[in-house]
């Protein structure tokens, strides 16, 4: 039985290799007269290319980190690459946008072992149970006190006391 299959199993490997020695020597050995143009018969194209023009402007805030900057602009025109002016745009630097705090109340925290502080805060009307280190939404919890909370968001500190 094993010698009947070892030589059906031959005899497929080689009809897979004899078909792909052959389409490979097809394409070096075997050469197509059909396949014969005059050059008469083609028609020669005159592409013409136009330059798609247009003027980048700045964006007045960097969109990853919140903050209006001072760019100069150089007015340049498009066809002589001339310098014509130099506008400056004055604006001020460093303005990040003040995001309004969510409705933060404190109920308490609960202590189980030496380090495991577990805070209850309701964020804008939903609870959420925090330890120390912890952040969501964006709200992260600094300090644990029995009657307060320090809770850090957009980089601004504020303490919240027991209701």
């Amino acid at each position: 039985m094993k010698k009947n299959i070892n030589i059906v199993l031959i005899i497929v490997v080689l009809a897979l290799w004899g078909t792909a020695g052959y389409r490979y020597v097809k394409n070096y050995l075997i050469q197509d007269t059909n396949i014969t143009a005059k050059f008469s018969e083609f028609k020669t194209v005159d592409f013409n290319i136009k330059r798609d023009t247009f003027l980048l402007t700045p964006l007045p805030r960097d969109p990853f980190l919140n903050k209006i900057y001072t760019r100069s602009v150089v007015v340049t025109d498009s066809k002589k690459n001339t310098r014509l002016s130099k506008l400056k745009v004055n604006t001020t630097s460093h303005i990040s946008i003040v995001i309004p705090w969510p409705d933060v109340k404190y109920y308490g925290f609960i202590k189980s072992g030496k380090n495991s502080e577990l805070a209850l805060i309701k964020v804008n009307g939903v609870l959420i149970k925090m330890h120390k280190g912890d952040s969501e939404n964006g709200l992260a919890i600094k300090e644990i006190y029995k009657d307060s909370i320090v809770l850090v968001y957009n980089k601004q500190r504020k303490i919240f006391i027991h209701n």
